[in-house]
């Protein structure tokens, strides 16, 4: 009876369940790794996981090329060490001292207490020339890294000083010379724009003014135009207005008219450089290149645009039509050799008369300025000696008929 009581209890016990405080079992049969076991790493779950794998990857490959470049350097070394026992020789060769040679050789082969002085001496040697090698090198590597050093400062040094004396804290004669060296250089087409820049660094007082003025300049020349000089003057207008007189309730004023100032001349600035392009050439140019032939060298040396379409002065549009189009056909560059002369500059002047001569407004202002210049041109009338009087003609009379 109380073997089949403890049974139940014990039957009792499992069917209730684990104790409290064990741990949790498995109800599909997993098995939990004993607790010394290695575990094996699993995916990054944080930035930090991500982080150590990449360092890891790191030393893993740095480990792999040391481990590879000790390697190398092992087998050099084992090679040199090879090498070293015929030094000895060798530099008895060197020296023209031909016996020792023979006889450090013949020592080196043969077995015996001098093989082994002289293999320690060459070793010796070698670990000496190895130390003061290293110590040459050594300081070789310093020296090489003050001189560049010093280089590097003394470049840092000497570029600022220029910096600050022709842009930071630019000087009157120093600003005139490199605007003048720019200016007169064929090296650079390029750079010889610009040569006004450092005339506006001095003017503006350098600094933050000089900065601020070639950023603007070239934002406004490149963007607005009307060429560098108008906006430079304006610029030096406004960093004189805002240095010397430094009230800003004044200077804004001040500022703002200075820019409507420098917009007005760029609007006359613009409207003569237009006029100046629509204005038809009136005088052309007669000269003739060598080697140009034919309808083109006519054409060159015409000095009208009549001439050039060989159209009368009252020529209607059709007629001038007709004519361009039989120009073009002996001037267009397509139809001529490659190596014709002033092919280019003929058709481009055939061009240049059709447009002019087919527009009526255009053709008016051509005739004017043509007529203008054509009596310019036209030499002056000789001037007929006076007539006599009639009391002289009388007295000349009275002579010749005593």
């Amino acid at each position: 009876a109380g073997q089949s009581s403890a049974g139940q209890s014990s039957a009792g016990q499992s069917s209730a369940g684990p104790p409290p405080g064990s741990p949790p079992s498995s109800s599909h049969g997993d098995q939990q790794p004993p607790k010394g076991a290695p575990q094996e790493p699993g995916p990054p779950e944080t930035w930090g996981g991500l982080l150590a794998l990449v360092l890891r990857f790191v030393v893993v490959l740095t480990c792999d090329v040391a481990r590879a470049a000790g390697s190398r350097a092992r087998a050099h070394l084992a090679r040199l060490w090879e090498h070293i026992p015929g030094f000895l020789p060798w530099a008895a060769g060197s020296l023209g001292w031909m016996e020792g040679e023979a006889w450090f050789e013949r020592e080196l082969k043969g077995p015996g207490p001098a093989r082994t002085a002289l293999l320690g001496l060459s070793y010796g040697v070698a670990v000496l020339g190895g130390l003061l090698g290293m110590r040459l090198l050594v300081w070789l590597v310093y020296a090489a890294w003050a001189l560049a050093w010093s280089i590097v400062a003394f470049t840092w040094e000497f570029a600022w000083a220029l910096i600050e004396l022709g842009f930071w804290k630019p000087n009157m004669y120093f600003a005139c010379c490199v605007a003048l060296a720019t200016a007169f250089q064929t090296r650079f087409t390029t750079l010889s724009y610009f040569w006004s820049y450092p005339i506006l660094w001095w003017l503006s007082g350098g600094g933050g003014w000089a900065a601020s003025g070639t950023v603007v300049t070239l934002l406004v020349a490149m963007l607005i135009g009307g060429g560098f000089a108008p906006v430079m003057a304006a610029w030096v207008l406004i960093a004189w207005t805002w240095r010397f007189i430094a009230v800003w309730w004044i200077c804004l004023p001040l500022t703002l008219v200075i820019g409507a100032g420098w917009f007005f001349v760029i609007l006359l600035l613009t409207a003569w450089a237009q006029a100046q392009q629509d204005q038809p050439e009136t005088d052309l140019s007669t000269k003739v290149p060598e080697g140009a032939v034919g309808e083109v060298a006519r054409v060159l040396a015409c000095s009208n645009y009549y001439e050039v379409l060989e159209v009368a002065r009252d020529a209607d549009e059709a007629a001038v039509k007709k004519s361009h189009r039989r120009k073009v056909l002996h001037t267009h560059p397509d139809k001529q050799s490659l190596d014709a002369v002033g092919v280019n500059e003929a058709f481009s002047r055939v061009q240049k008369a059709y447009e002019v001569l087919s527009d009526a407004k255009q053709r008016r202002a051509y005739d004017t300025r043509l007529a203008v210049s054509q009596e310019a041109k036209a030499p002056a009338e000789p001037q007929r000696p006076p007539a006599a009087s009639k009391g002289r003609k009388s007295h000349r009379a009275k002579r010749r008929h005593s």
